[in-house]
């Protein structure tokens, strides 16, 4: 097999419109959930976090808002984890 015949493209454009319902959520459920500086928790990883998140049912959009507390922030991550 040949390099070229190895090698995949990703539509980045494409992609993005896919998502666009999720995007403002991956980075908060990448930290809930598996990014590289905490453990896993109970087995949830990005596939799972990504399947929450399509659902739909279960927003992050707390983390980063000043405006909310951080009893808020935790209930929202909560959720979503128990989700």
């Amino acid at each position: 097999m040949s390099l070229i015949q190895s090698q995949a493209m990703t539509d980045i454009n494409a992609t993005a419109l896919k998502h666009h319902a999720i995007i403002p959520d991956l980075l908060a459920a990448h930290e809930a959930t598996s990014c590289g500086t905490t453990a896993t928790v109970f087995g949830i990883g990005n596939g799972i976090a990504l399947k929450v998140l399509h659902f739909g049912a279960h927003r992050l959009n707390y983390q980063g808002d000043t405006t909310k507390t951080m009893l808020d922030v935790v209930h929202s991550i909560e959720q979503f984890i128990l989700a």
